[in-house]
């Protein structure tokens, strides 16, 4: 995780009471190495394009794909290396939106621009929901993969006191 939110008043102030739509954040880069054929084993790939360097050269690559699934794994970890998080953020609520422009190849190396698109407070106040678009650069510059990721955050509000009794809030 990234910065620490501060204390105001008793009050938190995280990532979601500070940012604005439009503010971004850069990943250092990761290079796709042998790891990435190895998690692609295990987590039951068979289709020798992504299990067999021979096959994925015949089919017109310059090395072995690497699973879009597996490079969107990648991106949530990305994500946290861009130091933009800190003790407020709760958990990934959605991905929407996802597009893949090119392959990424064993050997390649990406990195993640996220910038805020959107930012919502939940009824209750309690949580705030942020979308960031999410855009995947290889080496060359170039786009890979876009999506819409969208986290939940605690906010610094308490919830309002009713006197009338209700169903909880998220």
């Amino acid at each position: 995780m990234g910065a620490q939110p501060a204390e105001r008043d008793g009050s938190l102030s995280g990532l979601f009471e500070r940012a604005a739509i439009g503010d971004r954040w850069r990943s250092p880069e990761l290079r796709l190495d042998e790891r990435a054929r190895e998690v692609t084993a295990w987590a039951g790939y068979v289709f020798p394009l992504f299990t067999d360097e021979g096959f994925a050269r015949r089919a017109g690559f310059d090395a072995v794909p690497v699973p879009g699934e597996l490079v969107l794994l990648l991106l949530g970890g990305l994500a946290e290396q861009t130091g933009a998080f800190d003790e407020t953020t709760i958990a990934l609520s959605g991905l929407d939106g996802v597009r893949f422009h090119r392959p990424c190849l064993v050997g390649d190396r990406i990195r993640l621009e996220m910038t805020v698109a959107a930012r919502e407070r939940s009824a209750s106040g309690r949580r705030g929901f942020m979308t960031f678009l999410w855009t995947c650069l290889n080496q060359r510059n170039e786009t890979v993969l876009e999506a819409r990721a969208t986290l939940a955050f605690r906010t610094g509000q308490e919830p309002a006191r009713s006197s009338q009794p209700g169903p909880p809030s998220r």
